[in-house]
């Protein structure tokens, strides 16, 4: 029979036990930041493997995208059915190495571009609205292959809830339909008719 020192013993963890339980049911698992560098991490690999599982949506934001595997990834992604919106700054229009034609070219109709007459200088993807990719790792090449660059990976709800938030500014608020008019009518943007997209432009 146990004693009283037993019982007491017991009592006390079998409480331990229930309030971690509790705890973990009303908090979910803590949410994980993790940082690569270029020329040491490959963060061009990291946005890689996060696009290539994106199942519902990829919302980017970005002064420069220049990256051939980065947008042929974004074309594979939007190919297997995954919504992409992509929002750059106005420079990329005409900008020698852009991907907005490759991209417009690859049947990628949700491309806005900014109205700032400054600078769009966003270098950010929300993934499944559930993961942030951010930092100062422009989608070029020189930032996977030259330069010193960081990149952040941010699951935190609250986080990414803010992100897709001013993301949803930006592309409603933001934007200038004669900048996209003048993208669609750039010498290399060669358009395929769409029968139920036939005279729209957004």
């Amino acid at each position: 029979m146990a004693s009283n020192s037993e019982r007491k013993y017991f009592l006390i963890c079998f409480t331990l036990l229930c309030f971690s339980i509790l705890l973990l049911s009303y908090f979910p698992v803590m949410a994980k930041t993790r940082v690569y560098f270029s020329l040491y991490d490959d963060p061009g690999a990291v946005i890689i493997e996060h696009l290539s599982k994106a199942e519902e949506s990829i919302h980017i934001a970005m002064y420069y995208f220049t990256d051939s595997q980065l947008s042929r990834e974004v074309v594979r992604a939007k190919n297997r059915g995954v919504e992409v919106k992509i929002y750059l700054d106005s420079s990329q229009v005409d900008a020698q190495y852009s991907k907005a034609r490759f991209l417009i070219n690859e049947g990628i109709k949700n491309i806005r571009i900014s109205s700032n007459r400054y600078l769009m200088h966003n270098k950010f993807a929300i993934i499944d609205n559930t993961i942030v990719l951010t930092g100062s790792y422009n989608w070029t090449a020189s930032a996977s292959e030259r330069n010193d660059e960081n990149l952040l990976v941010i699951d935190n709800e609250e986080i990414v809830t803010r992100y897709q938030n001013y993301f949803n500014t930006l592309w409603e608020e933001k934007h200038s339909p004669e900048k996209y008019q003048e993208l669609l009518n750039h010498p290399r943007v060669h358009l395929v008719p769409d029968e139920s997209e036939e005279g729209k432009v957004e």
